[in-house]
């Protein structure tokens, strides 16, 4: 069975290698991006079973990105998982990312177990 790959987006190196380990040592293999630009580059390069996707990154944040996304898949009956992957505290980051068209948004202070099962779930739906 095919490992399921999991595309990283995230402008902070830190954080992109925590969430990399955490990924890998859930089962997934994992590629990382630093900016939106690059993600929607790699993503025509790569078929990827998910993104986890940082919502605030300069020059195009992860809701712009995903917007685009979104519009190349349009008509194509294929839509990849994108969780959105935040530090903001504002209660309306959330619907922000749903407006965008991920299919949810974790916390990037969220247990590695709420990560796990969010992703599994979303690769379940898919």
């Amino acid at each position: 069975m095919k490992q399921k790959i999991v595309l990283i987006v995230d402008d902070e190196p830190i954080v992109r290698l925590g969430t990399v380990m955490i990924i890998q040592s859930l089962g997934f293999d994992a590629k990382e991006c630093s900016s939106g630009e690059a993600a929607l580059s790699e993503l025509c390069n790569t078929v990827f079973d998910a993104i986890i996707m940082d919502c605030n990154m300069p020059d195009m944040d992860g809701l712009a990105c995903t917007t685009i996304i979104r519009e190349r898949e349009r008509g194509s009956g294929k839509r990849i998982p994108i969780l959105g992957w935040t530090s903001n505290e504002e209660a309306t980051t959330r619907n922000s990312c749903i407006k965008a068209g991920m299919n949810d948004c974790l916390h990037k202070t969220s247990s590695v177990e709420t990560l796990k099962s969010t992703l599994k779930q979303l690769l379940n739906a898919n």
